[in-house]
């Protein structure tokens, strides 16, 4: 038994940083904790300031794909995670400080099913099931079709391509191999948690699937509370009507997610879609200098972006935030606005 209270919670604490992680969006802190194996080394250090500071360290033994991910940014994560792991318990007097090794596996290339190489025809199929976008299965009862139909148009309008099986497979296709194709391949698993959710055959299996490829899941609380492997995940609340724009809200926080939001900004066909995607813009929090003449260029050409007046008002205060440097629209007449950048 040991005499010290911090290095038998490590687990515990653990699980609710993935939670935290899930909920935040915070995809690459969530991947390490989640494929991590844990160890500690108990009091490796000792400070005698302010009654004495015992030091664990705590080793996340992770996969070799994973360490390569971060390994550019290690030292930064390592002290990151240390700070987070420490905020979450009020043990006194003791303190974890991790560190992040791999676990000695080879690289794994991607797959896709039976243990094998994702080919050009699986890349394809893929997309024939998701078409282009941010992938987000809905998991949901049969009996709320209607409104998880109504929910994959409104998330479309964000560049969110979500697989609704009721509508997304054709009579002449073998149902369950096409779900499990969009489980093995889907970048986001949304749980609605509509009262009967539990009843389903299908709804737990789903998560499951989820829970074993580690991919974020989002319980939405429509009755019922997330349980079992998703009971440590903080549930989003909110009617039908206002789930996908507070998903999108997490999901931005997602690098891939903000490659496909700005692809919803080039393909926009109305002023509406502006106007909704005006108001995830302010979440966005970094973009590269690729994405930024991406974005500029997407406002320049189509005229449901540059004629949205959200957008015209928005937009210039958004790239200073995410720029440093200051933009203006100019407008010619009532046909065209350009947004230029202003001269230092």
């Amino acid at each position: 038994m040991s005499e010290f209270e911090l290095p038998d919670k490590v687990h515990e604490w653990a699980g609710v940083l993935r939670s935290l992680y899930a909920s935040e969006g915070e995809s690459e802190k969530l991947e390490v904790v989640s494929t991590a194996k844990l160890r500690v080394d108990e009091d490796a250090e000792y400070d005698n300031w302010n009654d004495g500071a015992h030091v664990h360290h705590l080793y996340l033994t992770i996969p070799i794909d994973v360490f390569v991910k971060v390994i550019r940014t290690k030292t930064e994560l390592q002290n990151e995670l240390s700070k987070d792991f420490n905020s979450v318990h009020n043990v006194a007097n003791e303190y974890l400080s991790v560190f992040l090794e791999n676990d000695g596996s080879s690289v794994a290339l991607p797959v896709h099913r039976a243990g094998q190489v994702a080919s050009q025809e699986d890349r394809s199929r893929d997309e024939k099931i998701w078409g282009s976008g941010f992938r987000v299965f809905l998991s949901h009862k049969a009996e709320y079709k209607a409104s998880v139909f109504s929910l994959k148009e409104d998330l479309a309008q964000y560049g969110v391509a979500s697989f609704v099986a009721h509508a997304d497979i054709t009579p002449t296709e073998e149902w369950q191999g096409e779900i499990e194709r969009a489980l093995a391949s889907m970048d986001c698993l949304v749980a609605l948690m509509t009262q009967d959710f539990h009843d389903s055959d299908w709804t737990d299996q789903e998560v499951g699937f989820a829970v074993c490829r580690r991919v974020p899941i989002i319980p939405v609380r429509l009755g019922l509370d997330p349980y079992g492997f998703i009971g440590k995940f903080q549930a989003l609340s909110c009617e039908w009507s206002k789930i996908a724009e507070n998903l999108v809200k997490i999901l931005i926080k997602i690098p891939r997610m903000v490659d496909c939001f700005l692809g919803a900004f080039e393909e926009c066909d109305s002023y509406e879609q502006g106007k909704t995607l005006a108001r995830v813009l302010p979440l966005v929090e970094d973009l590269s200098d690729e994405q930024v003449v991406r974005f500029i260029s997407a406002f320049n050409a189509n005229s449901q972006v540059y004629g949205c007046y959200k957008l015209q008002s928005d937009t210039p205060s958004f790239l200073r935030r995410i720029t440093g440097r200051r933009f203006r629209v100019d407008r010619d007449g009532w046909n065209r606005s350009e947004l230029v950048e202003i001269s230092r």
